[in-house]
């Protein structure tokens, strides 16, 4: 997402700034991989808007502090933008994924229920491997795009 920003704005590889490359997909394996575990604790779907919310902006905080230093700006710079920009699309995308998730858990039910009893017990059992259909969202996707949004840069010529 930060080289596409940068890219669209100079189109020319020699005026990419590569270190904030790194730290922005840096920082979007991190969202993504703290959004599973998140999605592992089993709190309410409220809570893991916040608590993706939370993780997201302090990543993104620390990424354009790091950004700073590593282009010697002082490290508060655009560090207010960055994390207004991460808690909008963080929160919105968070909340999207979960609005996804239910829809999807809650079709698998209605189909479930409506198959007949003996394709519901081979669905159940352990005897039979089952390779059927089905969508899995990776959870924290939705929410990472978010936070490579907000660390992607000079999205509003702020910096």
């Amino acid at each position: 997402m930060d080289f596409a920003v940068q890219y669209s704005q100079t189109e020319s590889l020699s005026d990419i700034k590569w270190g904030s490359v790194v730290l922005s997909a840096g920082a979007g394996a991190l969202g993504v991989g703290a959004s599973e575990q998140i999605a592992k604790i089993g709190v309410t779907a409220v809570s893991r808007v916040v608590l993706n919310t939370g993780a997201a902006t302090a990543i993104s905080g620390y990424t354009q502090m790091a950004k700073n230093l590593i282009y010697g700006n002082p490290l508060t710079n655009n560090l207010d933008s960055t994390v207004a920009t991460t808690i909008a699309f963080s929160s919105l995308g968070s909340s999207l994924e979960e609005v996804a998730t239910w829809g999807i858990l809650k079709n698998r039910e209605v189909v479930y229920d409506g198959l007949p009893l003996g394709e519901r017990l081979l669905l159940q059992s352990n005897a039979v491997s089952y390779y059927g259909d089905t969508i899995d969202l990776p959870r924290g996707l939705i929410s990472a795009t978010g936070l490579g949004i907000s660390s992607s840069g000079d999205l509003y010529g702020c910096n």
